[in-house]
């Protein structure tokens, strides 16, 4: 994402074994932002397994925020992902007025649960979409948005519970959103 004094936020995941959410800030001109965590870098762990970013944008007051999941359930030898959205402060640290401490968990499939891709709303609403459902025989994943108010709750004047899923047949998700002029949702994915 880029911020509108053209620094440039990365997110993805570092770590190993257990990943854990990870952000680098970098200057317009392409240099290490130093200013930003530490050393120009941020680390959030969300679960005992690993975490991973995939998604993030900056909201109108200049906070980031970062959606992804953490492997924090597991059954037998299979360890579930489910949805985690954290947001950061300009300077790189957590912004105690979102979820708890800055970091929200949502468990909501049966199985699996990722945010691939958001966006704010005027509002300061962040619209998620995201895979939920299971990967077992006779299941599948189907498309899902959630929405979360500035708290970070799941906003329940939105589908049910803050949540809308569709399945569109076999294995399906929403990797993309972009919200119309119209307040309408548009999510792609496959």
């Amino acid at each position: 994402a880029i911020q509108p004094d053209g620094k440039i936020v990365l997110a993805g995941g570092a770590g190993y074994p257990q990943e854990k959410f990870a952000l680098a800030r970098f200057t317009a001109n392409g240099s290490v932002d130093t200013g930003f965590g530490k050393q120009g870098k941020v680390l959030t762990d969300f679960g005992p397994v690993s975490d991973r970013a995939l998604t993030v944008a900056i909201a109108p007051d200049g906070k980031i925020v970062v959606g992804g999941y953490y492997n924090g359930r597991q059954t037998g030898d299979l360890i579930w992902s489910d949805s985690a959205l954290a947001r950061y402060n300009p300077d790189g640290s957590l912004d105690d007025s979102f979820g708890k401490r800055g970091k929200v968990m949502t468990i909501a499939g049966n199985y699996v649960d990722e945010i691939h891709d958001l966006a704010i709303q005027s509002d300061g609403k962040i619209v998620v979409a995201a895979y939920t459902g299971a990967y077992e025989e006779g299941e599948s994943l189907d498309f899902s948005v959630m929405r979360f108010l500035d708290s970070g709750d799941l906003d329940s004047g939105f589908g049910k519970g803050g949540r809308v899923i569709t399945d569109l047949g076999a294995e399906d998700g929403a990797n993309a959103i972009a919200l119309q002029n119209d307040g309408k949702i548009l999510l792609a994915g496959g």
